[in-house]
């Protein structure tokens, strides 16, 4: 009987931690900004990503625009007042065109994470 109840003991533990929001989370995107998709005046001083969780760590943020290989991101990580946000500070002034965002990181629970959305500026600055 001992060896069946700490049986069951184990696959009970094994079964709540399986089930765990934690155990089975990912950093979703929640929102970004500017928002996916939308059309902006000028070329914005930062572009934003944020997750529904922690992230671990930012491996990488690019910004470019369609048709260059130009990174317009001057610096990125962590937004200080969010440990849910990734920020990406960008260079002061950009062409009109469509750009696209793409990041990677390292969520809280280690996995490995990555995406892209688009913008569009409407004149230079």
């Amino acid at each position: 009987m001992p060896v069946r109840t700490s049986t069951l003991l184990a696959a009970g533990a094994a079964l709540a931690v399986a089930a765990s929001p934690i155990a089975l989370a990912h950093s979703d995107r929640t929102a970004t900004s500017p928002r996916s998709g939308a059309a902006v005046k000028t070329l914005p001083g930062s572009v934003t990503v944020t997750f529904g969780e922690q992230i671990g760590r930012v491996v990488s943020v690019r910004v470019t625009r369609k048709g260059s290989s130009t990174n317009y991101v001057r610096s990125y990580g962590l937004d200080k007042r969010n440990v849910k946000r990734v920020k990406a500070v960008l260079r002061s002034v950009g062409p009109k065109g469509t750009y696209t965002v793409r990041w990677a990181i390292v969520s809280a629970d280690g996995h490995k994470q990555n995406g892209t959305f688009t913008f569009r500026t409407l004149r230079k600055g």
